[in-house]
């Protein structure tokens, strides 16, 4: 969508109040992730690269959006980096709606999956959380639901345990 090579993953799409529709996509080997803001004809309107940096390697995908009825935009994907032991986080971005990052925030451990809003305000995200061991190379696999507050605050974890042992000696 954005001129770029093969192998780019479109992940979300979102209406904007205007008419127009919001694109969220990653590449395997950039660790931008790209948002394309399209008008209601499907012209596009501006184009914007974010991320997420820590450390030396770091790189962010799946990305995820909310688009609030003023326009503004809120986007999630899970990052990775060789400072958490290479345990996935959620970053959230808050961006303008003309496509400026205003803030971003790093959150709970989670490898995200799905990403909507409550009707009581609250962000609720879903994914895949692990209990990492030995430099993040022993990990157990678990099915989580965050709630957040309006300040990405972890107000309540709903984590289901997965029978599933990512370490090196199960087979």
């Amino acid at each position: 969508i954005d001129e770029r090579p093969n192998y780019e993953h479109v992940t979300d799409i979102e209406r904007t109040p205007d008419a127009g529709f919001l694109i969220a996509s990653y590449t395997e080997y950039d660790p931008d992730i790209i948002l394309v803001k399209l008008d209601s004809f499907g012209q596009k309107e501006w184009t914007r690269k974010i991320s997420y940096k820590v450390g030396t390697s770091s790189w962010s995908k799946e990305p995820h959006l909310l688009v609030e009825p003023n326009g503004s935009i809120l986007v999630c994907a899970t990052t990775i980096s060789n400072v958490f032991g290479h345990t996935p986080k959620l970053v959230f971005w808050n961006i303008s709606p003309f496509g400026i990052v205003i803030d971003s925030i790093l959150s709970e451990s989670m490898d995200l999956k799905s990403l909507f809003r409550s009707k009581t305000g609250n962000i609720i995200a879903a994914g895949n959380t692990y209990i990492c061991q030995n430099q993040g190379f022993d990990c157990n696999e678990q099915r989580s639901i965050f709630i957040l507050d309006s300040t990405f605050n972890l107000a309540l974890d709903i984590t289901l345990p997965w029978p599933y042992n990512h370490s090196s000696s199960n087979p």
